[in-house]
């Protein structure tokens, strides 16, 4: 058999053939092998999502066994069911927002884009103040909760061609197509007024805040950048007062 690039998917049409899943352990490569395909059960696709899920890097694999599916005739309800697993596997399951994975391949293909047509591309990477402490004190669904509203407000406050991710347990990221460094001020500035305004409705014990670092084009690693000055702010003295006043707080 011929050599199959690494994390590739190959489809290949052999009636006589029954399906055959099987993966190398050397070049973790995916084979679907036989006409059967056509009778693609649920429970076929979901396991086989579950392999692409584990083995391609940025869901690259999702839009071919889409194709394929639609090549084949398969049902609709297939159909349905692997759309909705494509959508699962880029989402952050507790915000709703897109994940890791799926930040990854939009901020290199907005960066390659920009770069291209010579256009404004910014980062802008939050991490929400206090987490653990509030994980602590409160709980871990007091923690949950601040997530989901921080998301929320976050969500709400951005563009519709701004992209919102969840890219680890306390940070979030922003894409923003078309802003040079001079506008960032303006969205996070905006940002911090809706999360200012949300709050004061809110009953909560608990006062959400965040510190943000930000980059933009023509950096060489807007991703890099952006966090290295995260990380000087949260080393900041004003950082410190903030913890300092929280312990005191919940003493």
């Amino acid at each position: 058999m011929a050599v199959v690039p690494i994390y590739s998917i190959v489809l290949l049409s052999v009636p006589m053939f029954p399906l055959v899943l099987c993966r190398s352990k050397a070049a973790k490569v995916i084979f679907v092998i036989g006409g059967a395909a056509a009778w693609l059960s649920k429970i076929f696709v979901r396991k086989l999502f579950l392999c692409l899920i584990h083995t391609a890097p940025g869901g690259n694999m999702i839009d071919p066994l889409q194709r394929r599916l639609e090549e084949i005739g398969a049902p609709a309800d297939v159909k349905a069911l692997a759309a909705e697993l494509a959508e699962q596997a880029l989402r952050d399951p507790l915000t709703g927002l897109y994940n890791r994975r799926f930040f990854d391949e939009a901020l290199a293909q907005n960066t390659e884009a920009a770069r291209r047509y010579e256009r404004d591309l910014s980062l802008v990477l939050f991490d929400l103040d206090l987490l653990k402490e509030l994980n602590d004190t409160a709980g871990h669904e007091a923690g949950d909760l601040a997530l989901k509203t921080f998301a929320s407000v976050l969500s709400e406050t951005v563009r519709a061609a701004d992209i919102v991710c969840r890219i680890g347990g306390d940070e979030f990221a922003v894409i923003l197509p078309e802003t040079g460094f001079s506008r960032v001020r303006n969205f996070t500035d905006r940002f911090f007024q809706c999360l200012e305004s949300y709050q004061s409705v809110c009953s909560y014990d608990w006062k959400l805040s965040a510190s943000y670092g930000a980059s933009a084009l023509p950096s060489e690693n807007l991703l890099a950048d952006a966090d290295a000055e995260l990380i000087q702010v949260k080393s900041s003295e004003r950082f410190l007062k903030k913890l300092i006043a929280y312990q005191i707080t919940h003493i």
